[in-house]
C-alpha cells in the first residue's frame, strides 16, 4: 500500500475508532494482543497495526469487517480524488504542434 493510502487509512481509522460504541471491547482485544475476536454485539473484529501519519510508530486498531471495508473504500476515494486534482494540463502543453 502506498504512502497516501496508508495516510488516508490511518487518519480515517483513528476518526472511526473514536466514534465506535464498543470501544471497550476493542480495547480488550488490543490489550490481549489478539488478531481477531468478537465484540459484545456479536460482530467479528479484526485487529491490525496501522502506521501513524508522520511517524514511524504504529497503533493497534481493532475494527469490524464492515469498518475495515469502509476505511479501504474511503482511502481509495481519497487517492482517486487526489489523482484527479493532479491531472492538470498546463497552458503550454495544451497548444498544438509549433
Amino acid at each position: 500500500m502506498n504512502f497516501m493510502a496508508s495516510a488516508a487509512l490511518a487518519a480515517g481509522t483513528l476518526l472511526l475508532v473514536g466514534a465506535c460504541a464498543s470501544q471497550t471491547d476493542r480495547q480488550a482485544l488490543v490489550d490481549a494482543g489478539q488478531a481477531t475476536g468478537v465484540n459484545s454485539d456479536g460482530e467479528r473484529v479484526r485487529c491490525d497495526n496501522v502506521i501513524i501519519t508522520g511517524s514511524r510508530q504504529t497503533r493497534r486498531v481493532c475494527l469490524t469487517h464492515e469498518e475495515w471495508a469502509e476505511m479501504e473504500e474511503s482511502a481509495q476515494r481519497f487517492i482517486e480524488h487526489r489523482q484527479e486534482d493532479t491531472n492538470v494540463v498546463l497552458p503550454s502543453q495544451s497548444r498544438g504542434p509549433s
